[in-house]
């Protein structure tokens, strides 16, 4: 063997060195996994199932980040009664079935932003974020009396930055009640409104620091949490016709301000039949209808009300999804913005009661707790 005759010769050359200290089980060793750089980790990553990455994330903590970056799109989540939540991952069409056990058995589902879903007993007293990826939860104070309302919440609830708001629509006032992961109680104002201003049929959002809310006859409202003002701008709708019914989804994508206007079909209750994309002119403030979505794909959840939004999925873009589980597994109906139609999914829908929740959530496998992340 060519080692055994450099050893006997004495010799010092390269061979020498290499094999000096040396144990033949060495050249069966491997470097460990976690020093795979990040790109060979994506490429990896986006190959293998919800559970593999779920279990290479704890296996591997320091792949965190690249493993929320790998992700294709966001996945089918539902919930029913004892708090059962089944995971659908669209891209693999297996579902998955998890049962936390840090839960209340019976939820109500508030917001979602972020792979964070905001959730409350069934008092709407005690609130608090769930990550159903990481299985980690952030209790919020609790309150005496319940809250009702549209809910929304800023960024992630692991960062200090993190608002959690709800707000109360009364006839002669507005009452805005908030609070961060930490604080002891939450905080209230009240504004008072000479006109009645209702967001019932639509979601309330976090966009450039305010919160943004449209009204059912198609106001838009703006509350700055800094300065504690509240505007109304009663005529975003110039030169649209305002659609009737339906509800409104507000969505933020590529730092713009979209509206996703959405009505079931009239005899299919869980069918949407009827959709209308607009865009908001900041210039002037109001809306222009659009048939383009800057090339991303838009996730429509309904309960809670609420859409996700990446670059792109399944190699479509332009695209928008509507949450609902058909017998045809992976089947979901879509609005082809550009050409402005409807393609109906296979498979009869699966009917949800209002218990089962049924909504899109990105995969955020981080597990950091409050704090650690700003």
């Amino acid at each position: 063997m060519k080692r055994k005759k450099e050893a006997a010769t004495g010799g010092r050359g390269r061979g020498r060195d290499h094999d000096h200290d040396h144990d033949d089980d060495d050249d069966d060793k491997q470097r460990p996994w976690s020093d795979l750089l990040p790109e060979l980790v994506f490429t990896i990553v986006k190959q293998i199932s919800f559970l593999d990455r779920r279990n290479a994330k704890f296996a591997f903590p320091e792949w965190g980040s690249t493993i929320n970056e790998a992700s294709s799109g966001p996945f089918l989540l539902s919930y029913v009664p004892l708090f059962e939540i089944r995971i659908l991952d669209p891209i693999d069409k297996i579902r998955y079935v998890l049962r936390p056990s840090r839960l209340p058995h019976e939820v109500m589902f508030c917001s979602i932003k972020h792979g964070w879903l905001l959730l409350c007993d069934i008092f709407w007293r005690s609130f608090f974020f769930y990550n159903p990826f990481s299985h980690v939860v952030i209790e919020l104070p609790p309150n005496e009396q319940s809250l009702f309302g549209s809910f929304c919440f800023s960024t992630l609830p692991t960062s200090s930055q993190c608002i959690v708001l709800v707000e109360e629509f009364k006839r002669d006032h507005i009452r805005f009640i908030f609070c961060s992961p930490g604080d002891r109680k939450w905080k209230e104002l009240y504004i008072s409104q000479e006109n009645i201003f209702s967001a019932e049929d639509g979601n309330a959002i976090f966009y450039k620091g305010k919160i943004y809310l449209m009204a059912t006859e198609g106001k838009l409202g703006v509350f700055d949490l800094t300065t504690e003002s509240w505007f109304v701008h009663d005529n975003p709708n110039a030169g649209i016709s305002e659609p009737v019914g339906g509800i409104n989804y507000l969505v933020e994508s590529d730092n713009n301000l979209f509206r996703v206007w959405t009505k079931k079909h009239p005899l299919i209750h869980f069918q949407v039949a009827y959709v209308r994309v607009y865009k908001l002119d900041e210039s002037k403030h109001v809306w222009k209808e659009t048939r383009s979505l800057g090339g991303r794909c838009f996730f429509v959840s309904y309960n809670p009300l609420s859409i996700e939004t990446v670059e792109e999925f399944r190699g479509e873009q332009d695209v928008i999804y509507f949450a609902g589980e058909t017998t045809q597994v992976g089947s979901f109906s879509y609005y082809d913005v550009r050409h402005a139609c409807m393609n109906f999914s296979e498979g009869a829908y699966i009917q949800h009661t209002f218990y089962q929740n049924s909504c899109w959530v990105m995969p955020k496998w981080d597990c950091s707790s409050p704090g650690e992340e700003h």
